[in-house]
């Protein structure tokens, strides 16, 4: 969090927190390459829970920001997740499409309206055909050179990865879904749920029997499921 004030901008919205996306990608550019623990790598992302407010780009991209068409300069991105489930996912790819020359489907041939990555108001799907001729163009450009996309790719074995499951089982996840939600729902509520195999998980306003709350899905990664089926993987 320390590191992190260095390089984000923040204001406040009617009492919303709001990352200044321009700035904070420039900020964020510079110390990723003055670290030397990405000096091997070709992106570098910062997840972030905050909201995104693109004044510069008008709002096309809410969920995520980066440079077009550069992702061989050690390419930076920001990009918005939950936390609790895999929201960021696609975002992370919008933006990745975004720097390999890809332009966001809002013409008319290729409308927002499409179920394709590069869509705005529409859960993806496939590659529009705006895309794929953006990929193909950058890939026929480049085809005698050597490019950072053209590497043979050596998995980093050192890295420490975990589910969205494993961080709440330290943290509180009702936190992290509403502000004034922030009590797992006790016993004897109506919110409250015991068996684990729901895939749902009370929040509760207090911690008493009567107080008001609200189910959510459990966070990603939690096994859950009818004891009929076999245990299952929760995402969205």
């Amino acid at each position: 969090e320390e590191e992190e004030s260095g390089f984000e901008k923040t204001e406040n919205e009617f009492g919303v927190k709001i990352l200044d996306p321009t700035f904070t990608l420039g900020m964020f550019q510079k110390w990723v390459q003055r670290n030397i623990d990405f000096k091997n790598d070709d992106i570098v992302f910062l997840l972030t829970s905050l909201q995104i407010d693109d004044h510069v780009g008008h709002g096309i991209s809410k969920n995520g920001y980066s440079y077009f068409n550069d992702i061989c300069s050690l390419g930076v991105g920001l990009v918005h997740d939950s936390g609790f489930m895999f929201d960021g996912v696609v975002y992370m790819a919008q933006q990745i499409a975004h720097m390999l020359g890809s332009l966001w489907d809002i013409s008319e041939k290729c409308p927002e309206s499409g179920k394709t990555l590069m869509a705005t108001v529409s859960g993806p799907r496939v590659l529009s055909e705006c895309s794929q001729e953006a990929f193909r163009q950058q890939y026929n450009n480049y085809t005698m050179k050597d490019v950072c996309w053209k590497k043979t790719l050596k998995p980093d074995v050192s890295s420490n990865w975990s589910l969205p499951a494993t961080y709440f089982q330290t943290e509180n996840y009702c936190l992290t879904r509403h502000s004034s939600r922030v009590f797992k729902c006790p016993e004897g509520n109506k919110y409250y749920v015991g068996d684990a195999s729901k895939c749902f998980m009370g929040c509760c306003e207090n911690n008493t029997k009567d107080a008001s709350g609200r189910k959510y899905p459990v966070p990603d990664g939690t096994s859950c499921g009818d004891k009929k089926d076999d245990t299952r993987i929760v995402s969205v």
